[in-house]
């Protein structure tokens, strides 16, 4: 085809004015050179418009690249025969060229850096100020985890502000939503928070309960069981200032002495009702115990000073406090004992003090002043009021013996003097007493019997005319024979 044989041709000749412009050094003048950047330029703009203008040309024709290359090639054959200068003009362009497209990939490539080198400013500008960058994400969100394990372990859940684990487990939830390791490192911290919180109510820290549930709703604000122990804290705290201000009052009313009255307002009506609202209280059984050691001792002070009523109404409070007081119980016993004795006392006395009274003294028999007062003694030896009692019995026998000598009522005297001897028989006014009147009781005990065979014989005494011994009758005779 001769158009194929017109291309060989044209591409021979270039080659072969490529091959043989290396060897030509000419001088190149200004009026024949131009600007090999130009020159790519008007290549370029005639590339552009063929390949606007292929869809109207012929497919059989020439590419206009193809073209111009020959129309080139011939132009700078028939330069290098007419002017040498236009082959060295040539081979300058293609060397343009190259050097162009050389530095238009270090621009390129430059221009690449820069960007890179320009992003990676600006990450490092729009990271927090002292924080290293973590490339690898993930290591990253491990060390996190980590961190945050570790400030639980320690007890750092919620405090403090920049350093706990619930913000360290936020922070990687805040990255990565729905971070598995993160959400249940929170429900543990809440779990934790609630065992917290249930301790601290157990040993009445309600401040510090109350602080823990509510770090809690912080966190979950539905949390269903911080919601309820808070409503439940906040009655216990009610319940146990109102506790407590019971116990303040009872204590200080156990100090004074105020232990079972006056009524509803005393150490005992006080310590039970903390009881009623909190059964078991140790405070409140501890001060009820104090309440009956007191009472006892008050009961046994009374018993001491035989107040047996008193006692026994200590006791009985007691026993009303607690029914099985075993020492209330014993005790009771005692008194009852000593009271039932003490009212048979009084009754004897009594009885003793009317014989007294009414001069049943030692007569009748069993039924005498004398008798009980002994009965009593017997039973209570030392009683005061028995002593006294035999005392005055001994002093009113002496009395009755003296008006009765007075009255020269001897065998009264002697009756009465021989009673208190029995009573006392180292009573020395009974003795002498006795000792003086003894002639008088009995003057025919002087009578020597001779004398009295005189009497019986002549009938009459050798001392009829002693106007002390007068003569004696038969009767009197008898008497002293009796005697």
């Amino acid at each position: 085809m001769p158009q194929d044989d017109s291309n060989n041709d044209v591409s021979n000749k270039a080659n072969s004015a490529a091959d043989g412009s290396t060897d030509q050094q000419l001088p190149v003048t200004n009026d024949t050179w131009r600007d090999p950047l130009l020159e790519l330029m008007d290549i370029e703009s005639k590339i552009q418009n063929q390949r606007s203008h292929e869809a109207t040309e012929s497919n059989n024709a020439p590419p206009l690249e193809t073209q111009f290359n020959v129309a080139k090639l011939e132009r700078e054959d028939q330069s290098s025969q007419v002017n040498p200068a236009v082959s060295v003009d040539t081979h300058s362009t293609n060397g343009f060229t190259s050097l162009f497209l050389e530095r238009s990939y270090l621009v390129v490539l430059l221009a690449v850096i820069s960007l890179v080198i320009a992003i990676i400013m600006i990450q490092s500008a729009l990271e927090p100020s002292g924080v290293t960058v973590v490339r690898n994400e993930q290591e990253d969100l491990s060390q996190l985890l980590l961190e945050a394990q570790q400030h639980q372990q320690a007890g750092r859940l919620v405090a403090p502000y920049d350093g706990n684990a619930l913000a360290l487990y936020q922070n990687v939830l805040n990255r990565i939503p729905e971070q598995p390791d993160a959400i249940a490192g929170i429900e543990s911290i809440k779990n934790q928070l609630l065992q917290l919180a249930e301790n601290a109510e157990a040993n009445q820290q309600w401040d510090t309960a109350r602080s823990h549930l509510e770090a809690i709703l912080t966190i979950d604000p539905n949390h269903a069981r911080a919601l309820s122990k808070l409503d439940i804290l906040s009655s216990e705290k009610n319940e146990q200032e109102q506790l407590s201000a019971w116990l303040a009052q009872a204590e200080r009313h156990l100090q004074a002495g105020k232990l079972v009255e006056p009524l509803r307002d005393n150490a005992l009506a006080l310590f039970q009702q903390v009881l009623e609202h909190k059964p078991g209280h140790a405070r409140a059984l501890a001060g009820i115990e104090a309440i009956k050691t007191q009472i006892l001792q008050r009961a046994v002070d009374a018993q001491s000073q035989q107040q047996w009523d008193t006692a026994r109404s200590h006791l009985e409070t007691i026993l009303v406090i607690d029914p099985n007081n075993t020492q209330a119980i014993s005790n009771l016993d005692i008194v009852s004992g000593m009271k039932n004795a003490q009212e048979q006392l009084k009754s004897l006395l009594a009885q003793a003090q009317d014989h007294l009274q009414s001069g049943q003294l030692t007569k009748p028999e069993q039924d005498n002043a004398l008798s009980i007062y002994r009965q009593v003694l017997n039973r209570h030896p030392g009683n005061r009021d028995a002593l006294t009692g035999v005392e005055s019995i001994k002093k009113q026998l002496l009395r009755l013996a003296e008006d009765a000598q007075s009255q020269q009522k001897w065998d009264t005297v002697r009756s009465h003097l021989e009673a208190i001897l029995n009573i006392d028989p180292n009573h020395t006014r009974a003795l002498s007493l006795l000792g003086t009147i003894q002639a008088k009781l009995d003057p025919q005990e002087n009578i020597d019997l001779s004398e009295i065979e005189n009497i019986l014989i002549f009938g009459k005494s050798e001392s009829v005319d002693n106007a002390e011994n007068p003569i004696v009758d038969e009767e009197e005779i008898l008497n002293i024979l009796a005697n």
